[in-house]
């Protein structure tokens, strides 16, 4: 089982010294009426790190599995997604470009890591497919298999579109 998010807070000191040879002295430190020191004025601060920003992490294509032209069938494509940090209770979405097979039932994905996702869901014609990000952390990545694709039969360019939100919400 892998645990709930848990915020964590770690104290830093802050130093400062009066010149490049001056000694490093802790700039503030209090002691209450009977000398202990005081926890709200300790000369730390609590810095609480948060989920990643939207639309943040890595997104790529494994282009040398890739050869595909006009009408080929039965193409495979690799995307791998990288988080740059916490993303627990967001969500990701993978969108075919126009004239592709759709996702539905064409896309799987391996997750390494902490990362679990939710069930799919599928929209946009099945053209997107969305997972909840139940957990996912800086260093998990997932690789989503979009197989059996039949290409358009005109030459052009089609971009695979990932998006990641921290929250229920997929930026548009």
């Amino acid at each position: 089982m892998i645990p709930s998010y848990i915020q964590e807070v770690s104290p830093f000191i802050v130093k400062t010294r009066g010149s490049h040879t001056g000694t490093l002295t802790t700039i503030k430190t209090d002691t209450d009426k009977n000398g202990e020191v005081d926890v709200a004025d300790a000369g730390y601060w609590p810095i609480s790190v948060g989920k990643a920003a939207n639309g943040s992490g890595k997104v790529g294509i494994l282009s040398s599995q890739v050869t595909t032209y006009a009408s080929s069938m039965d193409n495979t494509f690799n995307v791998i997604y990288k988080p740059v940090g916490q993303l627990d209770g967001g969500q990701i979405s993978v969108t075919s470009p126009d004239g592709w097979t759709v996702l539905k039932d064409k896309i799987g994905y391996n997750a390494t890591g902490t990362t679990v996702l939710g069930d799919v869901v599928y929209s946009n014609s099945d053209k997107t497919a969305t997972w909840k990000i139940i957990t996912m952390r800086y260093g998990d990545s997932v690789a989503f298999t979009y197989n059996g694709v039949t290409m358009p039969n005109t030459v052009g360019v089609g971009t695979i579109l990932v998006k990641v939100a921290n929250s229920d919400a997929i930026p548009t």
